[in-house]
């Protein structure tokens, strides 16, 4: 049994849902708009994920099945509020919070009607849900800028999203909006290339940003650092030792890789400073599936070496691999994804190579320790 502690599970929804809006009144203008930015995502979403044209999404629930999923870390984004036509910077849109519970129901709705005679997943919501031998569905964010512009209205937002179940919001993400800078992550530029064209102000982390963390201390959802420039690293860990001083809250980067066991001077992998600060508050490191973020690779031997290397680093940096996991990142926008480990199927493989690369720890690796994190956010909501 694997735990994905990132997979864009919900992204094969997205163009059923602008085709689909569930039942809101739109004018015909949003309905050409929403046509046109269904087929401009697939499209991009074929180039950045599809192993060829028609060879279909890497995640599905029959590959997370013949995968041997047991918790999938099932990550919401609405790519529209992200790639936007306002000019760059822009605070993010009103109308993003709303899309998010959209797609958080139709991920919902989906499950449901998936096998309905056999019910083969749940979606969790309490620790007791963590107990249930099917398969384990968490709903999680990926981008502040779903929560909108107004920090006044964030408070409430994200209690909503905690009364949902949602494990963790990653607040930064491939552009700047107005919550937390980040760290350079699109395939084709480097980062001198990317800060060159995508310049983000010296204070990384403005009102909005803070006011989500504090709401998500106080609502028991975990801060994803993934995706954070390095200096916003420093101060989210610092906002939520303010809002958190019992330190109860774990914090986590979900899908990263290690900086020194990749490729160099990438500011988007975690320095051993910030893997320290991730234990220290008891959480965990994914590993992501991507060749630009951890290295190249021809076979999925060269995959199953350079996956040892950023794990041996989280551990060189930790001192056990009590804090490691996997975050794949699958249809993410990762392409390519590490040889050999390209749809949620080959996550079957992904566990073998664990095994028999660590045999000591490969169990909390491949699910325990993200368990006992997901298990200690969800007893802090239950007030216990």
């Amino acid at each position: 049994m694997i735990a994905d502690l990132h997979c864009h599970f919900p992204m094969h929804l997205v163009k059923w849902e602008a085709e689909h809006p569930h039942e809101r009144v739109l004018s015909w203008w949003d309905h050409v708009r929403d046509d046109l930015e269904a087929e401009a995502f697939d499209l991009a979403a074929r180039l950045l994920n599809h192993r060829a044209f028609g060879s279909g999404w890497r995640v599905s629930l029959d590959g997370l099945e013949a995968g041997r999923a047991g918790l999938v870390c099932s990550v919401l984004y609405w790519p529209f509020a992200e790639f936007e036509l306002r000019p760059y910077g822009s605070p993010p849109d009103p109308a993003a919070f709303g899309r998010l519970l959209d797609q958080l129901h139709d991920v919902q709705e989906k499950l449901a009607h998936a096998d309905p005679d056999e019910k083969r997943q749940i979606i969790v919501t309490t620790e007791a849900d963590l107990d249930d031998p099917r398969m384990r569905f968490v709903h999680c964010v990926e981008g502040g800028f779903h929560l909108g512009p107004d920090p006044e209205a964030v408070g409430g937002q994200v209690r909503q999203l905690a009364d949902c179940g949602v494990f963790y919001i990653t607040l930064a993400h491939l552009f700047f909006r107005g919550v937390a800078a980040d760290a350079p992550a699109i395939p084709p530029l480097t980062d001198e290339e990317y800060n060159e064209v995508f310049a983000q102000p010296k204070n990384g982390l403005p009102e909005l940003g803070r006011a989500a963390i504090k709401a998500m201390c106080e609502h028991k959802i975990v801060v994803d650092l993934s995706h954070m420039r390095r200096d916003v690293v420093a101060q989210a860990l610092a906002e939520v030792e303010a809002n958190d001083r019992a330190r109860t809250m774990p914090v986590i980067a979900s899908h990263v890789g290690a900086a020194s066991a990749g490729p160099p001077d990438h500011a988007y992998n975690l320095t051993p400073e910030t893997m320290r600060s991730i234990r220290d508050r008891g959480g965990v490191i994914g590993v992501i599936a991507a060749q630009h973020l951890l290295g190249p690779t021809a076979t999925p031997d060269d995959s199953r070496k350079l996956l040892c290397g950023h794990i041996d680093a989280i551990h060189d940096a930790v001192g056990s691999h009590e804090h490691t996991a996997i975050g794949t990142d699958l249809d993410g926008f990762i392409k390519p994804t590490l040889t050999g480990l390209e749809r949620a199927e080959d996550l079957a493989d992904l566990q073998e190579w664990l095994r028999d690369l660590y045999p000591n720890d490969a169990e909390a690796i491949l699910h325990g320790n993200v368990e006992r994190v997901l298990r200690t956010t969800l007893r802090l909501r239950a007030g216990n």
